[in-house]
């Protein structure tokens, strides 16, 4: 899975990028590519901002009158709309798209990312994901997740931001060599 999610996707250009080329590529691949980037918790970022709560309240109640397709306020995100279904998915706890918080237990994580622990994975890591808080122990939450994917190979990219912007090559590079380590040989060897 290469994009960006949250935020981040909201103000990336849509242009394609050296990891969303390599992906375009290899997509009908058996393969999981998680540099989403970055595994970040949508919920645990939002945690930190003063009217979440109070976004939950309403995207809530939005969806329980029937209203979950439409519209949340400009405030719930400043720089795209965004449904109260979505809104509340990404940033209530334990709903679907809460898949990599660092407040998950360990079968909590396994019952979200376990389906995934016959396929090769990768999880590419910024280090300096300014979106992950302060309090979340990075390389701990990386060990948690891989595990919980059955033994996906790690890659931290140190200093790298978010979108992994500042660190294009490293990440390229991590993706192009597990890719043609772990992807399919003969004729669906993307590379050929």
């Amino acid at each position: 899975m290469i994009g960006c999610s949250g935020d981040a996707a909201k103000t990336s250009p849509p242009t394609v990028t050296p990891c969303l080329y390599i992906f375009q590529r290899c997509r009908h691949l058996d393969l999981f590519l998680s540099s989403r980037p970055n595994c970040f918790s949508d919920h645990e970022y939002r945690a930190t901002l003063t009217e979440t709560a109070t976004l939950i309240d309403l995207a809530s109640t939005m969806i329980k009158e029937g209203q979950g397709s439409e519209l949340m306020p400009k405030e719930a995100d400043e720089s795209s709309p965004i449904t109260a279904n979505r809104f509340y998915s990404l940033c209530a706890y334990i709903c679907e798209d809460d898949v990599f918080s660092s407040d998950l237990t360990d079968d909590q994580l396994r019952m979200r990312l376990g389906n995934m622990c016959n396929t090769p994975c990768q999880v590419i890591f910024s280090m300096a994901d300014e979106y992950v808080p302060a309090y979340v122990d990075k390389k701990s939450l990386v060990e948690r997740l891989c595990k919980a994917l059955g033994g996906a190979e790690t890659v931290e990219i140190e200093h790298g931001n978010h979108s992994l912007s500042n660190r294009v090559s490293e990440a390229v590079q991590a993706i192009v060599d597990f890719v043609k380590r772990d992807g399919p040989k003969g004729w669906d060897d993307p590379w050929n």
